[in-house]
């Protein structure tokens, strides 16, 4: 039987596709990790704000009730 090979300039457009599929892919990749990244860092730093901003509210409840002890 026959076997019919591909002819070169073909495998050489489909290793050329293959390439630029897998660069597409990790710049995808990269953008999807750059936005991950970002949502963590405003997240991070919004909790950090909450915090101090509980913090705040603590002592000044803390103030205002030893000032009525007195």
């Amino acid at each position: 039987m026959l076997k019919l090979q591909p002819e070169p300039e073909l495998l050489v457009v489909r290793r050329v596709e293959k390439r630029e599929l897998l660069a597409r892919q990790q710049t995808e990749a990269a953008l999807l990790l750059r936005r991950l990244k970002l949502i963590y860092f405003r997240q991070s730093t919004a909790a950090k704000f909450l915090i101090s901003i509980g913090f705040g509210i603590a002592i000044a409840q803390d103030y205002c009730l030893a000032c009525d002890g007195e």
